[in-house]
This record gives structure tokens, C-alpha cells and sequence, in this order.
């Protein structure tokens, strides 16, 4: 079991916005609420970057987060293309009927085809 502490984010904001506003010197805020200095430091600077998502900028996270979606989708989606280049042979079998037409009924290539294939 971990000793890690957890803190929710209204609680990290208040520390930060503490910390930011000047009031009290960081050593006591890092007394009053038994934390690191360093780690005071982090979530005032977490603050100072993400200070415009409390403002609607939110946006360019959410459009960041579907632009990584499409892009490996796009790659699951070339790696299928890919697979069904590969020659057919492989996957499909035509019989030639009894008369030398060929039919359109699909078979289970040769068994040697498909050793051949894997091998």
C-alpha cells in the first residue's frame, strides 16, 4: 500500500493561488499545509500554464485530443489497407470447372499455398 498523499484539485488550486497572490511567503504556505517547496512551485507553475483553460481554452485541448484520435486511426486504418494488397493467391482459390471456364465459387486455397505463404 502506498503512503503517497493524494490532493484534489480544489485544494491544489487554493495552494497555488496562495502562493501566486504573494500574501504569505512560500515557506509558510508550505507550513500551513505540510507540503515541499518544490512541490508548491509545481502547481503554481501548473497554474500559471493552464490559467486560460478556466476561460474557454479548453478548446485546443479538446481539438489536440481528436487530432491524436484520427491520427491512429488513420494508422489502423493504413495497416488494413496493407494487409488486403497482399497478393490474393494467398486468400482466395479459383477452381476451373469442367468445361475450362472458370467458376466464380470461392474455395480454400491449396494446402501447400497457405504453408508456402506462412513459411
Amino acid at each position: 500500500m502506498s503512503n503517497r498523499r493524494k490532493f484534489t484539485p480544489e485544494f491544489k488550486a487554493r495552494v497555488a493561488l496562495s502562493a501566486l497572490s504573494g500574501a504569505q511567503p512560500p515557506s509558510e504556505i508550505c507550513k500551513q499545509y505540510h507540503l515541499l517547496a518544490t512541490q508548491v512551485a509545481q502547481w503554481r507553475k501548473e497554474l500559471e500554464e493552464n490559467a486560460a483553460l478556466a476561460f474557454g481554452g479548453g478548446e485546443q485541448q479538446q481539438l489536440r485530443g481528436r487530432i491524436a484520435e484520427l491520427e491512429r486511426m488513420v494508422g489502423r486504418l493504413t495497416m488494413q489497407v496493407e494487409i488486403l494488397k497482399k497478393p490474393r493467391r494467398f486468400w482466395m482459390h479459383r477452381r476451373r470447372a469442367k468445361g475450362g471456364g472458370e467458376s466464380n465459387a470461392l474455395t480454400l486455397p491449396p494446402e501447400g499455398a497457405v504453408r508456402d505463404a506462412v513459411l
